[in-house]
C-alpha cells in the first residue's frame, strides 16, 4: 500500500506510514487517539506534518524506555554531566531545578541523570534529549523528560506535535492510551493521557507540555507510573513544575 501523502511503500495491513506517520486507513473516529495530525487551515505556520511526528516518535520512544529501564533497575544511580548521583533510600521530596533546561521540579528522591546526545536528520533538523527520574519508597516511578529540538516556534504546530506523541504511545496489545485532553499547564498547550500496559500490571498517568517562548521548541514530558497502578502523588508532582 502506498502512502498518499509520501509515497511510501507500507504493508497491506498497516495502519500508519512507517515513514511519516500518515494515518492509511481512517477509522472514522476523531479521537486524539484515532488523528495522527489535523491540518490547521488557517494556520501560519509552516513545518512539515510528518517531520513532527517523527521527531515525537523518536522522544516519546526514548521516554519509554527510561521508563522500562526504571522500573526493572529501581533507578539505583546514574551518571551526570556534574557526577554520579545515587537516590535516597527514604523519601525526602526536595526541590530539584534544572538551569540547562529551565525547569524544576519536585522529586520524592534526589533524581538521577541520563541523556541522550544531539542527533541531526538529513532534513537538517536534530534533537536531544535529558531525563530526571527518581522512584519513591513504595515503588512509583516519577520521570520528566526534555526534549530540544532547532525547530522555531513559528514552524511548529503544538497540537500537531502533542497527537504524535499521543498516537505514538498508543499501540494496542502493548501499551494503552486512555482518558486523553487537551489542557493547558503553566499557560502551555499540553496533553493529560493515563497509560497501562508498559508490562503486566504497570499503569500510570503522563502530560505533554509544549514550551513555544523561547528561541526553539522544548518538549516536557512526565511519566508516574508503578506496577500497581498506585500514583498518589501524581498532581503534587505536576503542580510542583516551574518553568524558568
Amino acid at each position: 500500500m502506498l502512502c498518499k501523502n509520501c509515497g511510501q511503500k507500507n504493508d497491506d495491513d498497516g495502519k500508519y506510514c512507517i515513514k511519516c506517520g500518515f494515518t492509511l486507513k481512517p477509522s472514522g473516529k476523531k479521537r486524539v487517539e484515532d488523528v495522527f495530525f489535523i491540518p490547521q487551515k488557517e494556520s501560519k505556520k509552516t513545518t512539515n506534518n510528518w517531520l513532527l511526528s517523527i521527531v515525537a516518535v523518536i522522544v516519546i520512544g526514548l521516554v519509554l524506555i527510561i521508563l522500562v529501564s526504571a522500573s526493572n533497575d529501581n533507578f539505583s544511580s546514574s551518571s551526570t554531566s556534574t557526577g554520579t548521583i545515587t537516590s535516597s533510600a527514604s523519601d525526602q521530596w526536595q526541590s530539584f531545578t534544572s538551569v540547562e533546561q529551565k525547569v524544576s521540579a519536585m522529586f520524592p528522591t534526589y533524581p538521577s541523570t541520563s541523556r541522550e546526545p544531539e542527533v541531526v536528520q538529513e532534513n537538517g533538523y536534530s534533537y536531544s534529549s535529558t531525563q530526571y527520574s527518581s522512584t519513591d519508597r513504595d515503588g512509583v516511578d516519577y520521570i520528566l523528560t526534555v526534549g530540544d529540538y532547532n525547530i522555531a516556534p513559528n514552524n511548529y504546530e503544538n497540537k500537531t506535535g502533542l497527537e504524535g506523541m499521543i498516537n505514538y504511545m498508543n499501540k494496542p496489545g502493548e501499551i494503552n492510551i486512555t482518558n486523553t485532553e487537551f489542557t493547558k499547564q503553566n499557560g502551555y498547550d499540553a496533553v493529560s493521557f493515563s497509560f497501562n500496559g508498559i508490562k503486566e500490571n504497570y499503569s500510570g498517568k503522563g502530560l505533554g507540555v509544549i514550551r513555544d517562548d523561547l528561541t526553539f521548541i522544548k518538549n516536557y514530558i512526565i511519566l508516574i507510573g508503578s506496577e500497581t497502578g498506585y500514583t498518589p502523588n501524581y498532581q503534587k508532582f505536576i503542580n510542583s513544575l516551574e518553568f524558568k
